[in-house]
């Protein structure tokens, strides 16, 4: 489901894209893991997020903004045109894929944002490049100076106009640390950005061959670009069932062979292991699972989970203080589990404290909020964000020729 208006005021859009933004990872973080969860997606699967839905936005997003930057006179032009070309690409892509549909009532959009408010004019909260310009910067498709690594879309689009740079130069190189003037997009990127086909949602190989080039050159060593230069591990992972890092963990880990990120894989399926003990308890604390559900889970992660040792790694992965909250909750819930004892009050205080007035553990105690049983209370397992960089990596073996 997309959530989206036909017209709403710009303070109450911001206010509603702020909420989209704090879920922008999936569930609700009710236990507080979210910064070891980022860390290894980011380590995994650099430049992706939750709310990504297809490759092809990659490549439309930075051909958008070289086309406003060659044209627009002033900057305060620059968001209604950005505005106006994201509503283009919507509506190009849905006429499309509706002349392509063999079931015209097949509602399904194919991952194109916006598609579901297609027929009724409406639009998204969200615009496309909001969704894709950290990934678009992280593989260097828009390149500036490092010290402006943080730079919105739109400051990027005026730092281009400004900076008189409309004529590009396919030819030039790409950006040097030196040149700290330089604002501008890929040269490679230049010299297929009038064959982007806006009118599929689907990537051609030329398209597909310059993004890969871009993943695999910027994050060589990530996951990511590992799977994209191994078709064999592709090969393990495609299949609709593998479709949670847990799955796409226990198909691929014998084929690794880069020491550090096979140290890192096995690190991130324990402290999922223990998320999930975690995640069950919680909801057994809610009452939306029962003790004997949890006895008949056979999976024996219990005895899979870090160590005291393993969560010293995966702090400074995450970059944690030895003085958090958070590593000493992790801690103490780690020696209980060795101990086998009882994590609820650990818990109930962990939530408390995060959640303050939100508390789902205070509103029950309370009486001032029920939870029936089997409705599931925030995360399952922690995805490090594998279901959307596979979608992406599916997007670039699928290109067609």
């Amino acid at each position: 489901m997309e959530i989206g208006w036909v017209d709403f005021l710009k303070e109450d859009q911001n206010r509603v894209q702020d909420l989209i933004r704090s879920l922008d990872e999936g569930a609700v973080d009710e236990l507080g893991l979210g910064r070891i969860r980022d860390a290894f997606a980011d380590y995994f699967f650099p430049g992706t997020s939750t709310v990504q839905t297809r490759a092809k936005y990659f490549l439309l997003v930075p051909k958008m903004l070289y086309e406003i930057a060659r044209k627009c006179k002033t900057t305060n032009e620059i968001e209604e045109l950005m505005n106006k070309k994201e509503k283009e690409y919507r509506n190009s892509l849905c006429k499309q894929l509706m002349n392509d549909k063999k079931d015209k009532r097949d509602t399904d959009w194919d991952g194109i944002i916006g598609g579901s408010l297609f027929e009724e004019k409406g639009w998204v909260i969200r615009p496309h490049r909001d969704i894709y310009w950290n990934g678009i910067k992280t593989y260097g498709i828009c390149q500036m100076p490092p010290q402006e690594k943080n730079l919105s879309v739109n400051g990027f689009v005026k730092r281009l106009i400004d900076s008189k740079k409309k004529d590009y130069d396919a030819k030039k190189k790409d950006y040097d640390d030196d040149e700290k003037w330089s604002y501008k997009i890929n040269s490679d990127f230049l010299n297929i950005c009038e064959i982007v086909n806006e009118k599929n949602i689907e990537l051609n190989d030329k398209e597909a061959d310059f993004l890969k080039k871009r993943i695999c050159n910027s994050k060589k060593d990530s996951l990511l670009a590992i799977i994209l230069n191994d078709k064999n591990l592709y090969e393990l992972i495609k299949e609709d069932e593998v479709k949670s890092f847990k799955d796409c963990y226990k198909k691929i880990k014998k084929k690794i062979t880069d020491n550090e990120l096979l140290e890192n894989l096995i690190l991130a399926n324990k402290f999922n292991n223990l998320a999930i003990i975690l995640f069950r308890e919680y909801n057994k604390i809610l009452g939306t699972i029962k003790e004997e559900d949890l006895n008949d889970k056979d999976d024996n992660i219990a005895d899979d989970i870090i160590n005291e040792d393993e969560l010293k790694k995966i702090k400074e992965i995450a970059k944690i203080s030895d003085n958090s909250e958070l590593y000493k909750f992790l801690l103490a819930v780690i020696e209980n589990i060795r101990n086998n004892e009882d994590n609820k009050g650990i818990i109930t205080e962990r939530e408390k404290r995060i959640k303050k007035d939100k508390s789902k553990i205070y509103k029950k105690e309370e009486g001032k909020d029920s939870f029936k049983e089997g409705e599931w209370v925030g995360m399952i397992e922690l995805d490090y964000r594998y279901k959307n960089a596979k979608k992406l990596i599916t997007d670039i073996y699928n290109a067609k020729k």
